[in-house]
């Protein structure tokens, strides 16, 4: 029996992977650069304008475990070609809104519907595309694909700003984000072996109504679904239901720990995306030395991800120690910033949090497996990416007020620094938690085999 790793599609489902993380996070991470442009515009405080970034950063979020539970319904391929368009649509509406609240509604809430759809759709493929040996480098270099476009995107919007202003440059964008849709088509279900090929359309039908893992071939096959067993009503109502949090698995005290850390490193890790091209604007740096701040960012993330997820899978370490270990440096990274006054110790101190928060990207996943394992994977993520969401949207406008209230960034980067590292320290700790704490079923279990067994049934036999 051939692997996961031995199917030829596995690599353009990479591809695939990797160009949609490239334009999502491309455009995302450096959005930050729109933020001076729109406070000029319309003369909101910046209180009030970052909720257009915080919208963006913390909606996809939340409305992941919805987007999870849409994959065994409609399958990636699908979800993937749907964000990719609801992307383009809403970024090029919104060069044309004249109202701040338009905008915000456009950019904010609308866009942040097709991101989670690329997000969810990208993440959820390459995973489950190869197996436990190589899962961390394929992720890595996947999500590597966020870097790249950290550092293309900066410089083409700096210079889309000149050239065209930011209502031109929206327009532009809209465009790029359009092809994440085709991305979205090399997500092809998984192929499927001569015995499952003579299962009864009804069983099948009914398995896929059912089934509660990433296997995206559970929703897309070459045989038709029967109206009567799967309608398009009861698929509506299947996604809602497995969209609420998974409350049981909060019962799981390394997961809740877990959660608990990502509340507090999700409050302040976007500090640096969203305001640092201010910072440096407010600085007298020249703006296309303030675009390769953010581009530093993106490369070493980039070289980051690649390396990390090789670490990960080669060393014998708990992947949530490596983590929190990362997190830590992080966020001394991000406290340094403070006392960075010069421009090369700021590019500095940004390729260093670029670098170690890039381990935020390659093993979320990884450590979900070792807490709970692979088969309850898609509720731990739709759970964690929601925390995440509601601590970005409390989180990002801090740094607008505290701006609005004290005058300088000096403060916010400082703090957000130090509390990145305890989030951080916690993690650390989860290693040992597990050690601790009896196994219960499936939920906290390190064993991987559940998950990957039933993804190996329907791969290249």
């Amino acid at each position: 029996m051939k692997t996961l790793k031995k199917c030829d599609w596995s690599w353009m489902v990479l591809f695939g992977s990797f160009l949609a993380f490239f334009i999502a996070d491309g455009w995302s991470y450096t959005v930050g650069m729109l933020y001076p442009q729109l406070v000029s515009e319309f003369g909101e405080s910046r209180g009030v304008t970052s909720y257009v970034i915080t919208l963006l950063y913390g909606v996809p979020m939340i409305l992941s475990p919805l987007a999870c539970s849409a994959v065994p319904v409609i399958g990636c391929r699908k979800l993937g070609v749907f964000g990719g368009i609801v992307m383009c649509l809403s970024i090029f509406v919104a060069s044309f809104f004249n109202s701040f609240w338009s905008v915000l509604l456009a950019l904010g809430i609308f866009t942040s519907v097709g991101l989670v759809a690329v997000y969810v759709s990208a993440y959820v493929a390459v995973t489950y595309w190869f197996d436990e040996k190589n899962r961390g480098l394929a992720t890595g270099i996947a999500v590597a694909g966020s870097g790249l476009g950290s550092v293309v995107f900066p410089q083409l919007i700096e210079w889309l700003l000149t050239m065209y202003t930011w209502r031109g440059m929206l327009i532009i964008i809209a465009g790029c984000c359009l092809n994440a849709a085709i991305s979205g088509c090399l997500y092809r279900p998984f192929p499927v072996s001569a015995d499952e090929k003579n299962v009864s359309k009804k069983e099948k039908a009914e398995e896929r109504y059912c089934l509660k893992n990433f296997s995206s071939d559970a929703s897309e096959t070459a045989d038709p679904i029967p109206n009567e067993s799967f309608s398009q009503v009861s698929s509506i109502c299947q996604v809602i239901r497995d969209s609420l949090p998974n409350c049981a698995l909060l019962r799981n005290k390394a997961f809740l720990l877990f959660c608990i850390a990502n509340l507090i490193l999700y409050l302040w890790i976007s500090m640096p995306y969203v305001y640092i091209y201010d910072l440096a604007e407010q600085s007298d740096v020249d703006p296309k030395k303030s675009a390769w701040i953010l581009s530093s960012i993106g490369l070493s993330r980039t070289v980051g991800q690649i390396l990390i997820g090789l670490f990960g899978d080669k060393v014998k370490i708990s992947p949530n120690l490596i983590l929190g270990i990362c997190v830590v440096c992080a966020g001394i990274s991000v406290s340094f910033i403070t006392f960075s006054k010069l421009y090369p110790l700021l590019l500095v101190c940004c390729c260093a949090f670029g670098f170690f928060s890039s381990s935020t990207y390659v093993l979320p996943m990884i450590c979900m497996g070792e807490v709970i394992g692979m088969d309850q994977a898609v509720p731990g993520l739709g759970v964690l990416q929601f925390v995440q969401g509601i601590a970005t949207l409390s989180g990002t406008p801090l740094g607008g007020w505290m701006h609005d209230s004290i005058g300088n960034y000096n403060a916010i980067f400082f703090i957000s620094g130090i509390l990145i590292a305890f989030s951080g320290f916690i993690i650390s700790l989860i290693p040992w938690i597990l050690k601790l704490t009896p196994r219960n079923g499936n939920i906290g279990s390190n064993n991987d085999n559940v998950g990957s067994v039933n993804v190996q049934k329907r791969t290249c036999n």
